[in-house]
């Protein structure tokens, strides 16, 4: 239930929300290949600190039953891109006003995310 899907070359965007507001806390990891388990380790981090956005910067299309779960999670953005720099600072210069927490994808998944992907 994407609310928004961007296609442009290998670069696509899913996106689930409309614009952050000011002053709100936003979560940004770079993930070679996104699975349920790091999923289930966003939703955690998201309701243990409070983010109120999650951006995950993959180079590769997550599979379709990781998109499904990635659906039921409220303020989650999937984009696919192999340039995590370019992203990131597109998503700065977007939303100045929102501080961004960049978490390595390890820390999201547990430790056990290697094993998953």
């Amino acid at each position: 239930m994407f609310k928004d899907i961007y296609v442009e070359g290998k670069r696509g965007i899913f996106s689930m929300f409309d614009t952050p507001k000011s002053g709100e806390l936003v979560l940004v990891s770079h993930i070679k290949k996104i699975g349920i388990l790091h999923l289930q380790g966003i939703e955690k981090y998201l309701a243990r600190y409070n983010f109120q956005r999650c951006f995950l910067i993959t180079p590769v299309k997550p599979h379709e039953n990781v998109i499904n779960y990635a659906e039921q999670i409220k303020h989650l953005e999937i984009i696919i891109s192999p340039n995590f720099k370019k992203e990131k600072k597109k998503i700065e210069e977007k939303f100045p006003a929102v501080k961004i927490v960049t978490v390595d994808p390890y820390h999201l998944a547990g430790g056990e995310g290697m094993l998953d992907a």
